[in-house]
């Protein structure tokens, strides 16, 4: 059995596509938009002790690896929708399983939202289309 290599390239790397301009809307009960700026991904990854340029240099961004903006650290949306859930539900994250299912870029509105289950939560980030950016599970204890 061989295995090839895809040369399908990815849509998240053109650096003029179609961004989405609205806030999205849920009927979720926790919820919290947030857009990435420059400022916080630059300060994240150096918190983080991330190098990548594709967080804080936006020209090598788009002209070498052909994203239309900075790229929005996957862990901080993550943390941003654990921090959702905490405060919403007054309760302790015990347990995260997420998935990174499409990039967000610097300047992209996303609506960050979250729907109690006994004792988890659903979460998830949407962008101005309603498509799921990120989503995660997590445990709650107490």
């Amino acid at each position: 059995m061989s295995v090839r290599p895809t040369t399908k390239k990815s849509t998240a790397k053109r650096p003029d596509p179609a961004r989405p301009e609205g806030r999205p809307t849920s009927d979720a009960p926790w919820q919290q938009p947030f857009t990435g700026d420059p400022v916080r991904l630059f300060r994240y990854s150096a918190l983080t002790a991330n190098s990548h340029r594709i967080h804080y240099d936006a020209p090598y961004a788009r002209d070498v690896e052909s994203y239309p903006d900075l790229v929005v650290h996957g862990p901080l949306l993550v943390l941003l929708l654990v921090e959702l859930t905490r405060q919403s539900s007054r309760q302790r994250v015990s347990t995260l399983d997420y998935r990174l299912r499409r990039p967000v870029f610097s300047g992209d509105p996303v609506l960050l939202t979250g729907t109690p289950d006994g004792n988890s939560a659903n979460t998830a980030v949407l962008n101005g289309e309603g498509a799921v950016m990120v989503e995660a599970q997590l445990g709650l204890d107490g």
